[in-house]
């Protein structure tokens, strides 16, 4: 009987061994799968900070783009109202004058709502004895 119960109880030693290495290999089963989840989580949070990233830039890029365009509207908006802006229907006033205030301003010589018509600076065109010669502003008798 000494020897029978030496024999089970080492027989019982090597089932109590097998059970805790059973044990811990599932233990270290339980922590790789842990540790997996742990590491699908990282990427969840790296790809979740690039997507805000992503969103930041693109709400940044638009508020320039809209603030760009106010601005240009704006400094298009003051040009038309400043003197030689271009509120006239021709802002060049036909190259012989310059627009304020939507209205053409002509140079000596110079008519019209566009400053396009030669007018003559001799009265009565060199009193009947010459013509008026718009590039010189002259009358030529």
């Amino acid at each position: 009987r000494g020897v029978k119960g030496s024999i089970l109880s080492s027989e019982e030693k090597e089932e109590e061994e097998e059970e805790e290495e059973e044990e811990e290999e599932e233990e270290r089963e339980r922590e790789r799968k842990s540790e997996r989840g742990r590491e699908r989580w990282r990427w969840v949070e790296v790809v979740v900070v690039v997507v805000v990233v992503v969103v930041v830039v693109v709400v940044v890029v638009v508020v320039v783009v809209v603030v760009v365009e106010v601005v240009v509207v704006e400094v298009v908006e003051v040009a038309t109202v400043l003197p030689g802006g271009m509120d006239c229907v021709d802002p060049t006033c036909s190259n012989n004058g310059i627009c304020v205030n939507g209205e053409c301003h002509c140079k000596p010589g110079w008519g019209g709502p566009h400053c396009e018509l030669p007018r003559a600076q001799c009265p009565d065109q060199c009193h009947g004895h010459g013509a008026f010669i718009p590039d010189t502003g002259l009358c030529s008798c």
